[in-house]
């Protein structure tokens, strides 16, 4: 017969080598309905703690990759900003030449007349 079969909280906690807090905040939750209630004490078999300890294991790893894992950059398409067309807005130099320069005369109408 090799070690025990059963092990309570505190048990369990000297088992995995870890403090309540790193017991309760990553174990105990893989481990939520495994227990089995003797008087009042909660046992957990041996095999139900190697599997709650597998799937932190499983979680941690696949935490740690995708920390490790830059975001992707944004594509070029995303990063130019929407043109936005406001009323009466000047056109842009993009735009059909003969509507920028027929805006460029309003505008230095309007500067000539305010200048008068």
């Amino acid at each position: 017969m090799t070690g025990k079969r059963c092990y309570n909280k505190k048990e369990a906690i000297q088992y995995f080598g870890i403090d309540l807090s790193a017991f309760e905040t990553y174990i105990e939750p893989e481990l939520e309905g495994k227990g089995i209630a003797i008087g009042s004490c909660l046992v957990y078999e041996a095999r139900d703690l190697d599997m709650a300890w597998d799937a932190f294991k499983k979680k941690a790893k696949r935490d740690a990759a995708a920390a490790a894992t830059p975001a992707p950059a944004p594509s070029p398409a995303a990063a130019k900003k929407p043109k936005v067309q406001v009323k009466g807005a000047m056109p842009s130099p993009e735009s059909s030449s003969a509507a920028w320069n027929a805006a460029v005369k309003k505008v230095l109408a309007k500067d000539k007349s305010k200048k008068k």
